[in-house]
């Protein structure tokens, strides 16, 4: 595991599949290409909050695939110091239902405008992945 900050944190394309991905800067100059949605929401948190990230790779073929982040405690320093993650952010099973919910939510806050106060950075990105997804799920595109 290692412990690093972000620098940067960028969108990078779509893969082949159509599905997006980003990339993201680490303090010692090197960078990953993160794939799950799940992980860059968990760097947006950590880079919002200067907090540093753990980091777990396996190596598949010639790459090294980001398995896992956590979130470091605050004020740890950029190094591989700590061994134990404080908050583990892994894909969550999430009943349907529950999904329904945080989608109309989600719908809400950005037709309010709320989404753009409590995410002033990432509310563009989140947008536009909501939109993506009720596209894909309705076929009725945004007017």
């Amino acid at each position: 595991m290692q412990t690093k900050r972000i620098v940067s944190l960028e969108d990078a394309g779509q893969t082949a599949k159509g599905t997006p991905y980003w990339k993201v800067t680490w303090d010692d100059g090197k960078f990953d290409n993160i794939f799950s949605e799940e992980f860059h929401d968990l760097l947006v948190e950590a880079d919002e909050r200067g907090v540093a990230v753990n980091i777990e790779k396996e190596k598949s073929g010639k790459y090294w695939n980001v398995t896992n982040l956590t979130l470091a405690e605050e004020g740890t320093p950029s190094a591989n110091l700590l061994e134990t993650p404080v908050e583990t952010h892994k894909k969550s099973e999430i009943s349907g239902q529950e999904m329904g919910l945080w989608w109309k939510e989600l719908g809400e806050s950005i037709r309010s405008g709320e989404i753009d106060k409590s995410f002033p950075k990432s509310a563009v990105k989140i947008k536009g992945q909501y939109y993506k997804k009720m596209f894909d799920v309705t076929g009725v595109e945004k007017e």
